[in-house]
């Protein structure tokens, strides 16, 4: 056998930020929101479900779509364009650096993909020091991944590719034992 619940009446009760001010028999009621003052007419089921009279609402969808705080309405700073420019010599063919990198099998570690990768790629390299600074893996060899890759001066990196091309030549005459 199954209980039927009385529905509470609508009538003075209290939700998120407004109050129900008047009942009507059509299936609809108004309501007064805290937030703005404003009277408005809903539909009797709506208010136990509702946040806000609507005025809230680009706040509260603002607010669930915040991750990290490095891409608000369309900016994308440096630290999210250097992320995003990693990806995409590592995963997109059409990237103009792609045969250099997701080609040659570089590959960007699981931890700094997916929806929370920026965060975790943010924690483990912090933000970006100047906008001098660029990605630079150890020797540009292996993957982008924790403790491979730094932020560095093109100086730097420039002095790490000229070493890496004399180990190549040093080593290029010689057989593994």
């Amino acid at each position: 056998m199954s209980v039927i619940r009385k529905r509470r009446p609508l009538l003075g009760r209290h939700f998120a930020t407004f109050v129900v001010t008047r009942v009507f028999s059509n299936a609809r009621c108004r309501i007064f929101c805290f937030e703005c003052g404003e009277s408005k007419t809903v539909w009797k089921a709506n208010p136990p479900k509702m946040q806000s009279c609507g005025c809230a609402r680009g706040r509260l969808i603002a607010k669930k779509m915040i991750i990290h705080g490095h891409a608000p309405r369309g900016y994308r700073s440096p630290t999210f364009k250097r992320f995003l420019g990693m990806h995409a010599r590592c995963e997109q063919p059409t990237n103009e650096h792609y045969r250099h990198y997701g080609k040659a099998g570089v590959k960007v570690c699981p931890r700094w993909s997916g929806k929370l990768g920026f965060v975790h790629f943010l924690n483990d390299l912090g933000p970006l020091p100047s906008p001098q600074h660029t990605l630079s893996r150890k020797l540009d060899s292996g993957d982008y991944k924790p403790g491979n890759v730094s932020w560095e001066l093109p100086r730097h990196q420039y002095e790490q590719a000229r070493m890496k091309r004399e180990l190549t030549k040093r080593f290029a005459g010689q057989k593994a034992a």
